[in-house]
């Protein structure tokens, strides 16, 4: 029975969005972030002119976070507007989303702010910043962090 009711709400989730999206004018369909492209009315992506196959829950997280550039977006915010779960403490779900969507459009713009949530950064000030996901910034799972303890462990 829980199956069914999250089916249909995940189904009402769909058709608030497809909602809102006609009711958005022309120009607040296309939303260009240096070489990203998010083409809202037709639910598509580009970077640096190249398609990106984005699913439906990635592509309204990146449009949640592209909109307001370098602006961290708390982590229950996020999913109440993607999943409309009020409490979601504990899921990882939000997270796998983020680590595929950096797959897809690169590391260097979504920034983990940790404890918080996840921004979009824009632009060169993006590419290796301190505190992105980008190799060579000391970030657990990066070769340069890779066999390194904290001070005082064995």
């Amino acid at each position: 029975m829980r199956e069914v009711v999250a089916r249909v709400h995940a189904l009402l989730r769909r058709v608030e969005r497809a909602v809102e999206l006609a009711s958005t004018t022309e120009g607040d369909r296309l939303l260009v972030r240096g070489d990203l492209v998010l083409d809202l009315g037709a639910r598509r992506c580009s970077v640096a002119g190249e398609a990106v196959h984005l699913t439906p829950t990635e592509l309204d997280l990146l449009h949640l976070l592209a909109s307001a550039p370098g602006v961290v977006q708390r982590r229950e915010q996020l999913s109440v507007r993607l999943f409309g779960w009020e409490e979601s403490y504990g899921s990882r779900t939000l997270d796998s989303h983020v680590k595929a969507l950096r797959a897809k459009v690169g590391p260097h713009r979504i920034r983990t702010a940790h404890g918080v949530g996840y921004a979009f950064e824009d632009g060169a000030e993006a590419a290796g910043a301190p505190g992105t996901d980008e190799p060579g910034t000391n970030q657990p799972g990066t070769e340069e962090h890779r066999g390194r303890r904290a001070p005082g462990r064995r």
